[in-house]
């Protein structure tokens, strides 16, 4: 069969989605490939329908063993010999799936990365055919990446050992140029890069700051009643707590995190995708390859990156109808970010790569806050992130719908320049605030800094001249780093303020 009898005869599909074609023409080329493509843009077809066409076995590797089992199953059902290789399995069942590899029976075999080091594994995938290796979940590769697992640090070692060398094909929904390099450099291979577009133009977007993140939530499950929304939270107790809390007061509920057992877990999701509950409430461990419509993802605090709240936000309106995006938050939520970024101590690494990762998931959860608390366009700000260009209204987001004024915050801005010069870059985003405010704290006396030009100069108040700092880091006009303590810097840009004739910020 060519590829467009394999697309209908195994997936019912008449045509393909945009970059599809193109991507799979380049697989059955022999030509490795990284795909970069939007949650909902089709990337299991991208290697299932070539690895049905060429001779030999498509090897998955994924992190998510959840994942992999849906996939298999869904396979199967649609009469495509796939099985999968973890940890959950028996020996003997892990024993009776090398036999089938090693004899030609399947077409597709899902293996966790922790196989890159099995023995038994790698012979018996020498001893057949194998046409292509795909990276799903290719983010997961590198350190600067969302999801950085570390049994992924041999992925170049293992192709290595493979006696013959597959097409190799990487698949995310998310990745910055910088994650890129990063894949290149760690499997070794030059791959052809596609990228689609980040931005999902019929998803609504809108950010909630709360003092009371249940009523406010309470609120949105009411004003969606009649729809299947899905409300992720970030950690399973909070996940369990905000379940019964919302049980009690009889909203249709299901429940989903990687703590519970297999057999729960697809109670609860095939009863919410079959729309017999209209409400879950999950983890990130959920939506992985699901083929149901949900209309509102609503994200109750802070995700740990924007990879992982486009990926989430992405679930919603993969019909592409119109759908709506929320994210409820206080910064006390911040407690939950700090505990699984200090979890980072208690992987495998060495001290220098457990810094490394630890700051770059502080820079990346910065990245989050600043989504939250910017007044620009929300998906001009999410796509920016990925290296898109975009007009700066949408009329699709809180921030450029809601009626507010602006107010000419030039001077201080110019404050903030000026004081940074002063301080020779040593101080956050705090310490200078209070300086501009004249706060009479003693930690500002005594480090003599009620002495220079720039301390009480500006009536605002403290949030909000720390609201144009804010702006100046998503504006380009400063810098920010990333360590346990930031620290505010100049850029080439900095001196700009002092030529602009207004600085106008959202109120």
């Amino acid at each position: 069969m060519n590829k467009y009898e394999t697309l209908k005869y195994y997936f019912g599909y008449d045509k393909f989605r945009p970059m599809q074609e193109d991507i799979i023409d380049t697989i059955l080329n022999k030509e490795n490939v990284m795909c970069i493509l939007a949650t909902g843009g089709g990337k299991s077809l991208c290697f299932q329908v070539p690895g049905l066409m060429m001779e030999g076995l498509t090897i998955v590797i994924t992190p998510l063993i959840s994942l992999m089992c849906d996939q298999v199953k869904h396979l199967k059902e649609k009469g495509i010999s796939a099985m999968y290789l973890n940890s959950t399995q028996r020996y003997s069942e892990q024993l009776e799936v090398l036999k089938c590899v090693r004899n030609n029976k399947i077409k597709f075999l899902y293996v966790a990365p922790e196989k890159f080091n099995n023995r038994m594994f790698i012979d018996a995938i020498n001893d057949c055919v194998v046409s292509q290796i795909t990276l799903d979940e290719a983010h997961c590769i590198s350190v600067y990446g969302h999801d950085f697992r570390v049994d992924y640090a041999n992925i170049s070692k293992f192709l290595g050992f493979l006696s013959k060398r597959p097409v190799v094909s990487a698949f995310t929904a998310t990745a910055s140029q910088s994650v890129i390099n990063d894949i290149k450099e760690c499997c070794n291979v030059d791959f052809k890069i596609f990228k689609s577009t980040f931005d999902r133009p019929n998803l609504y977007y809108e950010t909630i700051q709360s003092n009371d993140e249940i009523k406010d939530l309470k609120i949105l499950l009411d004003k969606y009643s009649d729809e299947q929304v899905l409300v992720y939270c970030l950690t399973r107790r909070q996940t369990e707590s905000l379940y019964y809390r919302l049980d009690k007061e009889s909203y249709s509920l299901a429940l989903y995190h990687g703590g519970l057992d297999s057999q729960t877990k697809s109670y609860y999701q095939d009863f919410f995708l079959s729309k017999k509950k209209k409400i879950m409430i999950a983890t990130s461990s959920f939506g992985m390859g699901i083929d149901g419509v949900i209309r509102v993802v609503i994200n109750m605090g802070f995700p740990m990156s924007l990879e992982d709240l486009s990926q989430q936000q992405g679930r919603a309106g993969r019909d592409n109808k119109e759908s709506y995006c929320y994210m409820i938050y206080n910064m006390k939520d911040l407690y939950y970010n700090e505990y699984f970024i200090n979890a980072v101590d208690d992987l495998a690494l060495d001290k220098d790569t457990k810094k490394l990762v630890k700051k770059v998931k502080r820079e990346k959860l910065r990245e989050v806050i600043g989504y939250a608390q910017t007044k620009r366009c929300l998906h001009e700000y999410l796509v920016s992130h990925f290296g898109e260009l975009y007009m700066s209204y949408c009329c699709k987001c809180s921030n450029c719908n809601r009626n507010t004024k602006t107010i000419d915050y030039i001077k201080e801005a110019r404050l903030v320049v000026d004081t940074l010069k002063l301080t020779k870059e040593k101080y956050g985003t705090n310490i200078v605030s209070k300086i501009i405010v004249g706060s009479k704290e003693n930690s500002i006396k005594e480090k003599y800094l009620n002495k220079i030009k720039t301390y009480n100069k500006s009536y605002h108040s403290i949030n909000e001249i720390k609201n144009v700092i804010s702006n100046m880091v998503s504006d380009g006009y400063l810098d920010k780093t990333y360590d346990e303590y930031p620290v505010l810097k100049l850029n080439e840009n900095s001196d700009i303020i002092y030529r602009l004739e207004k600085y106008d910020i959202k109120k």
